[in-house]
């Protein structure tokens, strides 16, 4: 296990103690409890992007961390620099390039951290995404977020099996 009960009750901690921007989703406090329900994409982003390096950096940097734990950090800050490159909405060749290094990196470091386990399918499509970024622009305008919300929306509304309801959802009446 990466991250036990007691880094998600620092994560937690850190989270009580740190303002965001307004702009920025909230993530609930009771984070890893059932009570916390399903999170939307926008939370796993600030979860992902914010409120983990924020709590990694400051348990796992220190001189006292072991050095698996200091190299899954490394590795975690790839993937974060990577996702906040290929996910702004202006790309830049520059930013195409960075992406490409930490990706790469990232991949690589999940190689040598987890020899024995297989990589995902994800794993693969995000090395393919600057090629995507040079050629259709920044991936707001094809990526799923508006499709989650939707299915998040439909998901919580309550037809009681009633027949036609749902066509009448679909079709925004």
């Amino acid at each position: 296990m990466i991250l036990g009960k007691d880094v998600l009750e620092e994560i937690q901690s850190d989270m009580i103690k740190t303002s965001l921007p307004n702009w920025m989703g909230r993530a609930p406090s009771d984070l890893g409890s059932a009570s916390a329900g399903t999170l939307s994409a926008d939370q796993w982003r600030t979860i992902c992007l914010v409120r983990l390096p924020i709590t990694l950096i400051r348990l796992w940097s220190t001189d006292a961390a072991s050095d698996r734990k200091k190299r899954l950090l490394e590795n975690y800050l790839d993937l974060v620099i990577a996702i906040v490159h290929g996910t702004t909405r202006q790309t830049s060749p520059g930013k195409i390039t960075i992406y490409n290094h930490y990706i790469l990196k990232y991949v690589r470091g999940l190689r040598f951290l987890f020899p024995n386990v297989d990589l995902f399918p994800n794993n693969h499509y995000s090395l393919h995404l600057g090629s995507m970024l040079e050629r259709f622009g920044p991936p707001q305008g094809y990526w799923a977020f508006p499709f989650e919300r939707y299915i998040r929306l439909v998901h919580n509304v309550n037809t009681s099996q009633r027949d036609g309801e749902m066509h009448a959802i679909a079709t925004c009446r």
